[in-house]
C-alpha cells in the first residue's frame, strides 16, 4: 500500500512474469484468538499491570486513530496513549510489551487452513501489527517458515486500496478470508475469486458449551479443533474433535477431583477403550 507507513510498494512487474499465488488473511484465517472476543486481551493487560484505565484508554486510542482512515501500527496506537491519552511514557512502553507478548500467547494456529498455504503465497494482514510482527506469529504460531514477507496495513483490505497494487505484481488464483466485507466483497470488485473462510468461529457443538455453564469447555474444545482438524476432515474427526473429546475431558476432570476428595494416589486404566481416557487424564494439572 502507497500510504502504509511499513508496507512498500514494490515495483510493478511486467504481466507474463507475474507469480500465479492463493493470497490468505492471517487472523482470524490462519490464526485465532483463544478468545472469541478481540478486547480480551486488553482485559488481560489492564489486570496483569494493574493499570485501571488501560481498557477503556486503549480503545480510545485506536478509535482517535481510525478516525483518520489511514495506516497506523500498534506503535502509533501507544504513542496515541502517551500524547493525546496522558499515559506516562514508561508506563506505555510496559503496556505496550505485555499487549505484544499476550496477544502472541492467546493466539492459536488454525491447522486445517494453514496446511493449505503454498511456499509462494501471499500472506495480507489488516491488523495494526507490523510486517515484522506479522512474520514472527505466522513462524512461531502457524508454522510457516518459507512463505513471503507479508503485506500489511490496516485500512487496505477494508477500503479496497491494496489490491490495485498487489494485481500489479501477482495474479491472485483465490484470495482466502474470514471478513465478508474486506475478504470477499472488496477483491471480488477486482474480479479476484474469493473463498469465505470461517473456520475461527464457534461449531454448534462449541457454542452450546460456551452458551451453558461451561463456557470454558467451550473454548478448549475449540482450541482443540482449531490446533488438531484436518483439512481433510469427516464427520468422525468433528465428532471426535466436539462431543466425544468433550465428554472426556470433563469424565477426566471428575476422576481427577474425585482422587483429591479421596487420598486416591494412582487410577488404573483399561486399555485400550480407556486408553484416551488415561492420555487426557495424564496431562491434567
Amino acid at each position: 500500500m502507497a500510504d502504509s507507513p511499513h508496507s512498500a510498494r514494490p515495483e510493478a512487474v511486467p504481466s507474463r512474469r507475474r507469480p500465479v499465488v492463493d493470497s490468505w488473511d492471517v487472523f482470524d484465517t490462519l490464526l485465532a484468538r483463544y478468545s472469541l472476543s478481540p478486547t480480551y486481551v486488553f482485559a488481560l493487560v489492564e489486570q496483569k499491570s494493574g493499570f485501571e484505565p488501560f481498557s477503556r484508554l486503549r480503545a480510545q486510542a485506536q478509535r482517535l486513530l481510525d478516525g483518520y482512515r489511514r495506516p497506523y501500527t500498534i506503535y502509533q496506537i501507544y504513542r496515541c496513549l502517551e500524547e493525546q491519552l496522558g499515559v506516562e511514557p514508561a508506563l506505555a512502553r510496559q503496556l505496550l510489551h505485555m499487549e505484544i507478548d499476550l496477544e502472541k500467547y492467546l493466539l492459536l494456529p488454525i491447522s486445517r487452513q494453514l496446511a493449505r498455504v503454498r511456499r509462494s503465497d501471499l500472506l495480507i494482514s489488516d491488523m495494526y501489527l507490523t510486517a515484522e510482527q506479522v512474520t514472527d506469529l505466522v513462524r512461531s504460531i502457524g508454522g510457516l517458515h518459507s512463505v513471503r514477507p507479508p503485506i500489511v496495513g490496516n485500512w487496505g483490505k477494508a477500503t479496497g486500496s491494496v489490491w490495485p497494487h498487489i494485481m500489479a505484481n501477482f495474479l491472485i488464483r483465490t484470495h482466502h478470508g474470514d471478513n465478508p466485507h474486506s475478504d470477499i466483497a472488496q477483491p471480488a470488485k477486482h474480479h479476484i475469486p474469493v473463498e469465505l473462510v470461517d473456520d475461527y468461529k464457534p461449531t454448534a457443538w462449541e457454542q452450546t458449551l460456551l452458551d451453558s455453564d461451561l463456557g470454558v469447555l467451550g473454548l478448549i474444545v475449540r482450541e482443540v479443533r482449531l490446533r488438531k482438524l484436518p483439512w481433510a476432515a469427516d464427520p468422525f474427526h468433528r465428532v471426535v474433535a466436539g462431543p466425544y473429546c468433550s465428554f472426556l475431558l470433563l469424565f477426566a476432570l471428575y476422576l481427577k477431583a474425585y482422587a483429591r476428595e479421596r487420598n486416591i494416589q494412582k487410577y488404573v486404566f483399561a486399555s485400550r477403550d480407556a486408553d484416551p481416557l488415561a492420555f487426557i487424564y495424564r496431562y491434567l494439572p
